[in-house]
């Protein structure tokens, strides 16, 4: 799944940082982002290359929305249908004076906290190895008729077993 930084409701693919190889039978070009140390890079086949970019999950989720030249989706709070009902229920004219007096959302401190996770790299990690969970096995079997297991098929009778077709 991919991740995503929202700002307000707008969803915008979070940077990734990942180990890849190119497997593709050709040379490319790799396709960092631009300031990525690796962009325009070239990528001989088979070699390793890190890659520094967009959430490529989310990247093609937006894709598949019809999203992805718009490179976002969503809607800001500011500007939702619902919320605008909502602060016209509270007596409110505008979502503005809403935020303002119901909620302590700063914007100057959103709009820093979103710059400053757009320019932050997440990793991918392999599952970390753990040791096999040791079956359960043996006990006392408590069914009517003590038959040690299942002889009929579902419906039939227990004790029976089902014709051969």
């Amino acid at each position: 799944m991919g991740k995503w930084i929202s700002d307000g409701g707008l969803m915008f693919p979070a940077n990734e940082r990942v180990g890849l190889t190119n497997n593709t039978g050709k040379t490319l070009t790799n396709p960092s982002m631009e300031g990525s140390m690796f962009y325009e890079e070239q990528v001989a086949d088979g070699q390793d290359y890190i890659y520094e970019g967009p959430d490529r999950d989310s990247m093609k989720y937006l894709n598949d929305q019809g999203f992805l030249e718009q490179g976002y989706m969503g809607t800001h709070f500011m500007n939702s249908n619902d919320m605008f009902e909502l602060a016209r229920a509270k007596g409110y004219d505008n979502v503005e004076d809403y935020i303002k007096k119901t909620t302590a959302w700063d914007e100057d401190k959103s709009k820093e906290v979103i710059e400053k996770r757009k320019k932050e790299f997440f990793t991918r990690k392999a599952p970390e190895r753990v040791k096999a969970v040791k079956l359960q096995s043996g006990g006392a079997n408590t069914a009517p008729g003590g038959s040690g297991g299942i002889d009929g098929g579902i419906g039939d009778p227990v004790g029976t077993v089902p014709p051969m077709a």
